[in-house]
C-alpha cells in the first residue's frame, strides 16, 4: 500500500495505491478497487518520475473535499477522487546491473533528455457509501488529455479541488 490518504465525507475512508491502481478501505478494513489498469505501463494515481524528480509532486490523486452543510453534515453521500492515469509505454527502458554475486539486471523506465516522457490523462472516479461505509455504485468519469486542450503544455504539475469541492 502506497500513498495512503484519509478522506471521504466524514474522513472515514482511506485511499491508497496497490499494484498501479487506486483502492479505498473503510476504517474497519473492507477494501474495494476503484480503478483498473489494463496495461503494464499504465498506472492510476501514481506520480510519474518527472513529477517526482523535477517538480516534487509525489502523489497522483486527490480526494474531493466535502464542506459541511447547514446541518453540520458533510457532502451528499457521493465521494470523488481526481486522479492521473499515467501511460509510460513510450518511455524507454534503462538497464541497471545489481552489484553482487549474481549480477542481476533491473529494468526501469527512465525518460532521458530529448526522449518521450510519460503521458497523463486527468480522470475522476465517483462512488457512494452504503450504511456501513463501504463503497458502492462505482462510476469512472472519462478523462481528458491536457495536450488536446492545451497543445503547448508538456506537464500537468499541480492539480486538485477548490475548497468547496469543485
Amino acid at each position: 500500500r502506497l500513498d495512503a490518504k484519509l478522506g471521504g465525507r466524514d474522513g472515514n475512508q482511506i485511499a491508497f495505491i496497490r499494484d498501479r491502481d487506486i483502492w479505498v478501505a473503510s476504517l474497519d478494513g473492507h477494501e474495494i478497487q476503484l480503478t483498473f489498469s489494463t496495461k503494464p505501463a499504465v498506472s492510476n494515481g501514481v506520480a510519474e518520475y518527472v513529477m517526482q524528480e523535477e517538480f516534487r509532486r509525489y502523489t497522483g490523486y486527490w480526494w474531493r473535499p466535502s464542506p459541511p452543510n447547514a446541518d453540520g453534515h458533510r457532502g451528499n453521500g457521493s465521494e470523488r477522487i481526481l486522479y492521473m492515469e499515467t501511460d509510460e509505454s513510450n518511455v524507454e527502458w534503462v538497464l541497471i546491473a545489481r552489484p553482487g554475486i549474481n549480477e542481476e539486471i533491473d529494468r526501469y523506465r527512465y525518460p532521458r533528455a530529448g526522449k518521450p516522457n510519460a503521458s497523463t490523462v486527468l480522470k475522476m472516479v465517483e462512488f457512494s457509501l452504503n450504511s456501513t461505509s463501504l463503497p458502492t455504485q462505482l462510476a469512472l468519469r472519462p478523462g481528458f488529455c491536457i495536450k488536446d486542450l492545451f497543445p503547448w503544455t508538456e506537464y500537468l504539475v499541480r492539480s486538485g479541488w477548490l475548497p468547496d469541492g469543485r
